[in-house]
């Protein structure tokens, strides 16, 4: 397979999105890794978190019924940063992180990352469960 015929393999169109590739538009070249590239900006900002989870990976299934499956994140590093830093995720309030493979963990910096398309779900199954603690 050619490289032209492997880039338009992975365009929206077989994703069954039919966005117009985000590297056309008005996105920095750098946005995105190549292996992207021929994906709408959507599709490449779920892809490339899909290629890429990491420890602090949270996966829910959404908050409220309405919100659907959603992915949210914390530097598992420091998952606690306290009050003097600048922003955190969800203004600083505090999460209990259930991880189904057993781990827990605490953390005041939480970010939401959002609702995961339809057409990604199977490729971010739940991985935990959240409890608001402050």
């Amino acid at each position: 397979m050619s490289t032209t015929e492997a880039t338009a393999a992975k365009t929206c169109r077989s994703e069954g999105c039919g966005g117009e590739p985000w590297e056309t538009g008005r996105y920095s070249p750098n946005t995105f890794p190549e292996s992207t590239h021929g994906y709408c900006f959507t599709c490449a900002f779920w892809a490339d978190h899909a290629a890429n989870p990491n420890a602090g990976t949270v996966i829910i299934e959404g908050r409220a019924p309405h919100l659907g499956r959603e992915r949210l994140e914390f530097d598992p590093a420091l998952p606690v940063i306290g009050p003097d830093h600048g922003m955190r995720g969800f203004s600083g309030a505090l999460w209990r992180v259930r991880f189904r493979d057993g781990r827990e963990t605490e953390t005041d910096n939480l970010w939401l990352q959002g609702t995961i398309p339809d057409r990604f779900l199977d490729r971010f199954p739940v991985n935990a469960d959240l409890e608001l603690l402050k």
